[in-house]
């Protein structure tokens, strides 16, 4: 039987990282979603939609060849200085 939550202990082990790293990725995933409100604890749906979150994030902040090329042409007087 899989179990339904999964602790910050279960977290440090499958992801081998400190307790301290293992419980700021659970707050982390708890701001995405948390259906239990239990200290400690999170349901894995939302650690799974925690994931989902993380994949879509990344997919949209990969810069394109089109967005590299035309920064490498910027010249230093096209630079805005915002104060």
């Amino acid at each position: 039987m899989e179990k339904e939550v999964i602790t910050i202990k279960d977290l440090q082990i499958s992801l081998g990282v400190s307790y301290g790293t293992a419980a700021k990725k659970m707050r982390e995933a708890r701001a995405v979603s948390d259906r239990l409100h239990i200290s400690g604890i999170i349901h894995k749906l939302d650690w799974q939609d925690y994931l989902e979150f993380c994949k879509k994030k990344e997919d949209s902040v990969k810069p394109t060849t089109a967005t590299l090329s035309s920064a490498k042409g910027l010249e230093k007087s096209s630079i805005v200085y915002l104060r």
